[in-house]
């Protein structure tokens, strides 16, 4: 294998991880922001997954699950992973936010 051919299989290795790196933090601030939009919301008498799902749309994810577990607010977003890992990959990510304890 030449040197020319080690590199090329290298960097489309590093894109694809880049790719998945990329749509990973998409989805964990997508969540982490709905959260603390749905504790806001929540705290100030609102429905707190309702915000929370709005924030997740604004930021390019979907909601998963969302639960107010007493002042807390727990939120799963995903978002689809890159078109070359396939239609089925998603990638999620959790957040929890609600009043320091």
């Amino acid at each position: 294998m030449s040197l020319a051919s080690v590199l090329l299989l290298v960097a489309c290795g590093a894109a694809a991880v880049g790719g998945l790196l990329h749509a990973r933090r998409v989805a964990a601030s997508a969540a982490d922001l709905a959260a603390l939009a749905g504790a806001v919301a929540h705290r100030d008498g609102a429905d707190g997954c309702a915000a929370a799902g709005r924030v997740v749309a604004a930021n390019g994810a979907a909601l998963r699950d969302c639960a107010v577990l007493g002042d807390d607010v727990l939120v799963t977003a995903t978002v689809p992973g890159p078109e070359w890992a396939g239609p089925d990959v998603e990638l999620h990510a959790t957040a929890r936010a609600g009043p320091a304890p």
